[in-house]
């Protein structure tokens, strides 16, 4: 497989970035209590206090669209019982349409945790950017809330750490970090599965393109060598670029709204072209550019949560015997 110039400049920009340590970096960002209670390699002395600094302030947030399975959406909140990691961290039901009071009763019934409710935003587009009437630009603002939207909601404002589930997310068996983190250096975890790309290569037409003129015109380099060179030779074979294995996401709020990472985010939904509306540009490849351009080996968590099950609701595996509680 040949590689072009452009792409190996750019891995070999990546590789350099390697001679340098973000540890450190947010190392010098903590707290002197955190780092004291750190060890070398960035686990908690503690397990206790691992998981009292790790859990604090989380909120765990969903999004309900009209093709929402309530009933399995249910499930998934009932078997919030087994995220041990704070038990009292409540969940933002976010809307597309108005709230349906009926539905708000049936999520609030599911679950102990207190259940919040807002609405996202239909109206609103990219400035300049023109919708055409004729078309549904439904999964446009789906994909634009996920990458910007949610974190410039002030109901998230009390809250240090977001952890995204679906109707499709089941916990079947105890978590203890979970909607923390298993090291306090990390600000993002999701499953990883090497092959999961977004099939659909013809939606993501000239995103890489865009981030590639990004980070040379912003004088970037990728800083997780392994994701970002795994990003550069997938566009290479296939046209497309590797996803996280599923929706399910822990992330740290300052991460996300960080300059850096806020204004590539911003730049990816509200400036020219206007991928996610013109292109079908979406989350799933957002957030793994994300994780490869701003992450370290060190604060991404892409290994598999024991417990965690993934339901294939397309194809009716719903996993009754272990993702639905009664």
């Amino acid at each position: 497989m040949k590689i072009s110039s452009r792409k190996a400049v750019l891995l070999a920009a990546t590789a350099c970035a390697v001679l340098f340590s973000l540890n450190t970096l947010w190392a010098s960002d903590m707290p002197e209590i955190v780092r004291f209670l750190t060890t070398e390699n960035g686990d908690v002395a503690n397990e206790e206090t691992a998981r009292a600094l790790q859990a604090l302030s989380p909120v765990i947030v969903t999004l309900v669209t009209s093709v929402t399975d309530i009933n399995e959406l249910c499930h998934t909140f009932k078997s919030l019982k087994n995220v041990r990691g704070n038990e009292n961290a409540p969940i933002i039901a976010f809307f597309m349409d108005e709230v349906n009071a009926a539905q708000e009763t049936i999520l609030k019934g599911c679950t102990d945790r207190n259940v919040f409710f807002d609405s996202i935003d239909l109206e609103t587009y990219p400035v300049g950017f023109v919708p055409d009437p004729s078309k549904d630009y439904r999964q446009g603002h789906i994909n634009r809330f996920w990458t910007t939207g949610i974190w410039l909601k002030d109901v998230l404002g009390p809250y240090d750490i977001v952890m995204r589930v679906d109707d499709d997310s089941c916990f079947s068996s105890v978590l203890p970090n979970v909607p923390g983190f298993s090291k306090i250096n990390q600000v993002y975890s999701s499953q990883y599965f090497p092959g999961d790309i977004d099939l659909n290569v013809r939606r993501l037409t000239g995103m890489y393109e865009f981030v590639v003129n990004y980070i040379e015109q912003n004088n970037l380099i990728p800083f997780y060598n392994m994701l970002w060179t795994h990003v550069i030779t997938t566009e290479e074979a296939t046209g497309s670029i590797p996803n996280f294995q599923d929706s399910f996401e822990v992330s740290r709020k300052s991460f996300m709204q960080s300059p850096e990472v806020s204004a590539f985010h911003y730049n990816l939904t509200d400036m020219p072209p206007y991928g996610y509306y013109t292109q079908g540009w979406n989350v799933d490849a957002e957030r793994f550019l994300t994780a490869a351009i701003f992450g370290t080996k060190a604060s991404i968590d892409i290994i598999t949560l024991d417990g965690f099950v993934q339901k294939d609701l397309q194809r009716g595996r719903v996993h009754p015997r272990i993702c639905h509680f009664e």
